[in-house]
Protein backbone atom coordinates (compact mmCIF):
# COMPACT_ATOMS: atom_id res chain seq x y z
CA UNK A 1 0.00 0.00 0.00
CA UNK A 2 2.76 2.49 0.89
CA UNK A 3 4.69 1.50 -2.21
CA UNK A 4 1.72 2.22 -4.46
CA UNK A 5 0.99 5.50 -2.68
CA UNK A 6 4.61 6.65 -3.09
CA UNK A 7 4.61 5.57 -6.73
CA UNK A 8 1.40 7.47 -7.50
CA UNK A 9 2.64 10.65 -5.75
CA UNK A 10 5.90 10.43 -7.72
CA UNK A 11 3.92 10.02 -10.93
CA UNK A 12 1.81 13.08 -10.07
CA UNK A 13 4.92 15.16 -9.34
CA UNK A 14 6.50 14.03 -12.61
CA UNK A 15 3.32 14.90 -14.47
CA UNK A 16 3.22 18.38 -12.86
CA UNK A 17 6.85 19.02 -13.79
CA UNK A 18 6.15 18.06 -17.38
CA UNK A 19 3.19 20.45 -17.60
CA UNK A 20 5.11 23.52 -16.38
CA UNK A 21 6.60 25.56 -19.21
CA UNK A 22 10.36 26.07 -19.13
CA UNK A 23 11.70 29.31 -17.68
CA UNK A 24 13.34 32.00 -19.79
CA UNK A 25 16.77 31.05 -18.46
CA UNK A 26 16.21 27.40 -19.43
CA UNK A 27 15.17 28.43 -22.93
CA UNK A 28 18.18 30.73 -23.35
CA UNK A 29 20.54 27.99 -22.15
CA UNK A 30 19.33 25.80 -25.02
CA UNK A 31 20.10 28.43 -27.69
CA UNK A 32 23.21 28.32 -29.79
CA UNK A 33 25.33 31.39 -30.57
CA UNK A 34 23.19 32.52 -33.51
CA UNK A 35 19.94 32.01 -31.57
CA UNK A 36 21.36 33.92 -28.62
CA UNK A 37 22.42 36.77 -30.91
CA UNK A 38 18.93 36.96 -32.42
CA UNK A 39 17.30 36.78 -28.98
CA UNK A 40 19.53 39.52 -27.57
CA UNK A 41 18.99 41.71 -30.65
CA UNK A 42 15.22 41.43 -30.31
CA UNK A 43 15.39 42.19 -26.57
CA UNK A 44 17.64 45.20 -27.14
CA UNK A 45 15.39 46.52 -29.91
CA UNK A 46 12.22 46.18 -27.85
CA UNK A 47 13.76 47.79 -24.75
CA UNK A 48 15.15 50.72 -26.75
CA UNK A 49 11.94 51.25 -28.71
CA UNK A 50 9.82 51.05 -25.57
CA UNK A 51 12.06 53.59 -23.85
CA UNK A 52 11.90 55.93 -26.83
CA UNK A 53 8.10 55.80 -26.88
CA UNK A 54 7.65 56.20 -23.11
CA UNK A 55 10.30 58.93 -22.87
CA UNK A 56 8.74 60.71 -25.82
CA UNK A 57 5.28 60.60 -24.29
CA UNK A 58 6.59 61.92 -21.00
CA UNK A 59 8.54 64.60 -22.89
CA UNK A 60 5.44 65.71 -24.77
CA UNK A 61 3.42 65.97 -21.56
CA UNK A 62 6.23 67.67 -19.68
CA UNK A 63 6.99 70.03 -22.56
CA UNK A 64 3.33 70.98 -22.78
CA UNK A 65 3.00 71.66 -19.07
CA UNK A 66 6.25 73.62 -18.79
CA UNK A 67 5.48 75.81 -21.81
CA UNK A 68 1.85 76.64 -20.98
CA UNK A 69 2.58 79.88 -19.09
CA UNK A 70 4.90 81.41 -21.68
CA UNK A 71 3.00 80.21 -24.76
CA UNK A 72 -0.66 80.52 -23.86
CA UNK A 73 -0.45 83.59 -21.64
CA UNK A 74 2.26 85.51 -23.50
CA UNK A 75 1.41 88.99 -24.74
CA UNK A 76 2.29 88.96 -28.43
CA UNK A 77 1.44 85.43 -29.57
CA UNK A 78 -1.66 86.03 -31.72
CA UNK A 79 -4.87 84.04 -31.73
CA UNK A 80 -5.59 80.98 -29.58
CA UNK A 81 -4.99 78.63 -32.54
CA UNK A 82 -1.54 80.15 -33.11
CA UNK A 83 -0.79 79.79 -29.40
CA UNK A 84 -1.88 76.13 -29.37
CA UNK A 85 0.17 75.47 -32.49
CA UNK A 86 3.24 77.04 -30.86
CA UNK A 87 2.64 75.00 -27.70
CA UNK A 88 2.37 71.81 -29.78
CA UNK A 89 5.63 72.52 -31.64
CA UNK A 90 7.50 73.23 -28.37
CA UNK A 91 6.10 70.06 -26.79
CA UNK A 92 7.05 68.05 -29.90
CA UNK A 93 10.65 69.32 -29.72
CA UNK A 94 10.81 68.31 -26.04
CA UNK A 95 9.31 64.94 -26.93
CA UNK A 96 12.08 64.15 -29.42
CA UNK A 97 14.81 65.17 -26.97
CA UNK A 98 13.43 63.18 -24.03
CA UNK A 99 12.70 60.16 -26.21
CA UNK A 100 16.26 60.13 -27.53
CA UNK A 101 17.73 60.52 -24.04
CA UNK A 102 15.54 57.77 -22.58
CA UNK A 103 16.25 55.38 -25.46
CA UNK A 104 20.00 56.04 -25.25
CA UNK A 105 20.19 55.34 -21.51
CA UNK A 106 18.02 52.22 -21.59
CA UNK A 107 19.44 50.86 -24.82
CA UNK A 108 23.09 51.27 -23.87
CA UNK A 109 22.56 49.93 -20.33
CA UNK A 110 20.82 46.87 -21.77
CA UNK A 111 23.53 46.51 -24.44
CA UNK A 112 26.27 46.52 -21.79
CA UNK A 113 24.37 43.97 -19.69
CA UNK A 114 23.98 41.65 -22.68
CA UNK A 115 27.65 42.06 -23.70
CA UNK A 116 28.78 41.23 -20.18
CA UNK A 117 26.96 37.90 -20.25
CA UNK A 118 23.71 38.97 -18.57
CA UNK A 119 25.56 40.18 -15.45
CA UNK A 120 23.36 42.71 -13.67
CA UNK A 121 25.31 45.09 -11.42
CA UNK A 122 26.12 48.78 -11.00
CA UNK A 123 28.87 48.76 -13.61
CA UNK A 124 26.32 48.27 -16.38
CA UNK A 125 24.90 51.67 -15.51
CA UNK A 126 28.32 53.33 -15.45
CA UNK A 127 29.42 51.81 -18.78
CA UNK A 128 25.99 52.43 -20.32
CA UNK A 129 26.09 56.06 -19.19
CA UNK A 130 29.53 56.48 -20.74
CA UNK A 131 28.21 55.17 -24.05
CA UNK A 132 25.17 57.45 -23.72
CA UNK A 133 27.39 60.48 -23.11
CA UNK A 134 29.51 59.64 -26.14
CA UNK A 135 26.43 59.07 -28.30
CA UNK A 136 24.72 62.31 -27.29
CA UNK A 137 27.95 64.29 -27.90
CA UNK A 138 28.66 62.70 -31.27
CA UNK A 139 28.07 65.94 -33.19
CA UNK A 140 31.01 67.68 -31.47
CA UNK A 141 33.75 65.32 -32.57
CA UNK A 142 35.97 62.83 -30.81
CA UNK A 143 37.04 65.10 -27.96
CA UNK A 144 33.42 66.03 -27.17
CA UNK A 145 32.43 62.35 -27.24
CA UNK A 146 35.22 61.46 -24.81
CA UNK A 147 34.33 64.34 -22.53
CA UNK A 148 30.63 63.41 -22.66
CA UNK A 149 31.44 59.77 -21.88
CA UNK A 150 33.61 60.69 -18.89
CA UNK A 151 31.09 63.22 -17.59
CA UNK A 152 28.09 60.90 -17.79
CA UNK A 153 30.00 57.92 -16.37
CA UNK A 154 31.52 59.98 -13.55
CA UNK A 155 28.21 61.53 -12.60
CA UNK A 156 26.47 58.14 -12.63
CA UNK A 157 29.22 56.58 -10.51
CA UNK A 158 29.02 59.48 -8.05
CA UNK A 159 25.23 59.22 -7.77
CA UNK A 160 25.43 55.47 -7.30
CA UNK A 161 27.97 55.83 -4.47
CA UNK A 162 25.99 58.62 -2.81
CA UNK A 163 22.60 56.94 -2.95
CA UNK A 164 23.56 53.36 -2.11
CA UNK A 165 23.85 52.81 1.62
CA UNK A 166 26.18 50.11 2.99
CA UNK A 167 23.50 48.84 5.37
CA UNK A 168 21.10 48.08 2.51
CA UNK A 169 23.81 46.13 0.69
CA UNK A 170 24.62 43.94 3.69
CA UNK A 171 20.98 43.27 4.54
CA UNK A 172 20.29 42.40 0.92
CA UNK A 173 23.26 40.02 0.85
CA UNK A 174 22.15 38.45 4.14
CA UNK A 175 18.69 37.81 2.77
CA UNK A 176 20.13 36.58 -0.50
CA UNK A 177 22.38 33.87 0.98
CA UNK A 178 20.77 32.84 4.28
CA UNK A 179 17.65 30.71 4.26
CA UNK A 180 15.47 31.25 7.29
CA UNK A 181 12.91 28.49 7.77
CA UNK A 182 9.42 29.79 8.41
CA UNK A 183 8.84 27.32 11.26
CA UNK A 184 11.86 28.56 13.24
CA UNK A 185 11.05 32.24 12.74
CA UNK A 186 9.63 33.92 15.82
Amino acid sequence: YNYNQQQSSSAIQLQQQQQQPPSLEELRAQLGPIGLLVSNTIELTLVTLGSYISGGMLGYIGGSVMNIPSTLFGKSMGSISQRLSALNSKAFATMKTWGQLSAAFSGFNNFVRLCRGDVDDGWNTVFGSALTGAFLSRGGGTQAMLQGALTYAGFTYFLDKMTRSPSSQTSQQTLMYNDVPVDDFE
